[in-house]
């Protein structure tokens, strides 16, 4: 399994996940990341669909995906046909840092634990943002999560 180096989106879907996340800044808001994962002759994280999960409970700092949002990705024809993957996630964090929190690491651990993976932070109120992936270490079994620094977003058209 390759790890997540850089991660390349379309403006489109920047706007989109940043258009659905203004919609209620009250509460974290959060949905999937479909794609392609990296592979050794392509160590990119590729982001094609989003996936909003509206309904997924939340409060001002905790998102959670029920098995009704694992259903409504897997069942999502791309993915059930083979054309995409689950590639990540994303979410917000309504006027608060666009850090990891000790359960968004949970997620990312136990649901998202590919090493390409990624987890796409980001506060619709203050507009920063970062994408958060795994890093496997050469010593050992230790992986930890860190943010992928703003040149490792190839082809994403904003500022």
């Amino acid at each position: 399994m390759i790890a997540a180096q850089s991660v390349s989106f379309q403006d489109s879907i920047g706007i989109t996940v940043a258009s659905y996340l203004a919609v209620d800044c009250s509460c974290e808001r959060g949905g999937f990341l479909l794609g392609r994962l990296p592979t050794a002759s392509d160590p990119v994280t590729r982001i094609d669909v989003v996936i909003p999960c509206p309904d997924a409970p939340s409060t001002a700092s905790s998102l959670t995906f029920r098995a009704d949002e694992w259903q409504l990705v897997h069942g999502h024809p791309l993915i059930r046909d083979g054309f995409t993957e689950i590639v990540g996630w994303f979410h917000s964090h309504p006027d608060f840092s666009v850090r990891m929190s000790a359960w968004d690491r949970f997620i990312q651990r136990h649901f998202f634990a590919h090493p390409g993976h990624v987890a796409w932070i980001l506060d619709p109120v203050s507009g920063e943002e970062a994408f958060w992936a795994m890093q496997v270490s050469n010593v050992g079994a230790s992986e930890t999560i860190v943010p992928l620094p703003r040149s490792a977003w190839k082809g994403v058209l904003r500022a």
